[in-house]
């Protein structure tokens, strides 16, 4: 997954779950739901930030000022402790990486 600048960001989410957690990690089903539950609510949010659709995002929209609104938000919003709001921002920092 090099070639993130020429790959959609819903190409990048996939290949996410299908190589990096499935097929490289072996990630266990509870794992991949928690991933994928991350991702709704970063989606969601995103959505009503942005005004873009998921398929419209593109991966430099997920700077990093964003991603600290997003957990500010899971945590003043949601009512999200900070242990959750920690579990989700590493959910999205190792899917930037991978994207890398």
């Amino acid at each position: 997954m090099r070639h993130s600048a020429a790959q959609p960001f819903p190409v990048l989410v996939q290949k996410f779950f299908t190589q990096r957690l499935q097929q490289q990690r072996h990630a266990s089903a509870c794992t991949v739901t928690a991933y994928r539950d991350s991702f709704r609510l970063l989606l969601a949010f995103a959505h009503q930030r942005l005004h873009k659709r998921p398929s419209d995002i593109v991966i430099d929209d997920l700077n990093a000022p964003f991603i600290l609104d997003f957990l500010r938000h899971l945590e003043q919003n949601r009512h999200k402790s900070i242990r959750s709001r920690n579990a989700r921002f590493t959910t999205h920092r190792l899917s930037k990486q991978t994207c890398k």
